[in-house]
C-alpha cells in the first residue's frame, strides 16, 4: 500500500463518435456526484441548403446538399442559402386577358387556352373583350336588309331565319304584295 488516495477518471465513453462524452457534476441528494453526459454532436454550417449530420462511422460532420426537386414540372426548384428549398410556380401568364393560363402538370408546358365565353345560347356570338378579359355575348345579326322578311334566329340550330311577310288578305280578287320600301302589305285590285 502506498498510502495515497486514488481517484480514477470516470470512463464516460459510449463508443459513439457522434456524441460528446463528459463527466458532469450533479447534486444527488445534496451530494456532488459525477454523472456521464453523452451529448449528440451538432453540425450546423449556417447554410439552409445543406442537410447537416454527424457521420456515425467517423464522428465527422457532413453537409449534404439538399435535393429541392418537388417532382412537379410546373415549378422552378432551387435552394436559397438563407431560407432553404424554394419551389416557385412556373409563370404561364401571357398577359392576354382573353386566355386562361396554366401549366400542364404532366409536361410542364404552358397552356394559354382561349377563354371560354360560351353562354350555351346558339343565337349569340361568344366573345371576349381583349381590353379586360370579360365575356360578352351579343346576339347574332340575322337582318337580311329586306323589309319584307321577319328576321330571327333559330335557338335550336343558331341559323338565321328570314321568313317572308304573309300578306294574304284571303281575298282572291286582290294581288297580295309586300312593299320592299316600307315592309307593309299592299293589296291592289
Amino acid at each position: 500500500a502506498t498510502g495515497f488516495c486514488a481517484y480514477p477518471k470516470m470512463n464516460c465513453s459510449d463508443n459513439n463518435p457522434c456524441t460528446l462524452d463528459a463527466c458532469g457534476v450533479h447534486l444527488v441528494n445534496g451530494v456532488p456526484t459525477g454523472v456521464c453526459e453523452n451529448t449528440m454532436k451538432t453540425c450546423p454550417d449556417t447554410n439552409a441548403c445543406t442537410e447537416d449530420f454527424c457521420d456515425p462511422a467517423t464522428g465527422n460532420c457532413q453537409h449534404k446538399e439538399m435535393d429541392c426537386d418537388d417532382d412537379s414540372p410546373c415549378t422552378i426548384d432551387y435552394c436559397d442559402n438563407a431560407f432553404g428549398c424554394r419551389n416557385v410556380g412556373l409563370d404561364c401568364n401571357d398577359s392576354l386577358p382573353c386566355t386562361d393560363d396554366r401549366c400542364d402538370p404532366l409536361t410542364g408546358d404552358c397552356i394559354n387556352a382561349p377563354k371560354n365565353c360560351d353562354d350555351s345560347n346558339l343565337c349569340t356570338k361568344n366573345q371576349c373583350n381583349p381590353a379586360n378579359g370579360t365575356c360578352y355575348n351579343p346576339p347574332i345579326n340575322c337582318n337580311d336588309l329586306n323589309k319584307c322578311t321577319y328576321d330571327s334566329c333559330d335557338t335550336s340550330t343558331g341559323a338565321c331565319l328570314n321568313d317572308p311577310h304573309d300578306c294574304d288578305d284571303n281575298n282572291p280578287c286582290t294581288y297580295d304584295v309586300c312593299n320592299s320600301n316600307t315592309g307593309l302589305c299592299e293589296h291592289p285590285a
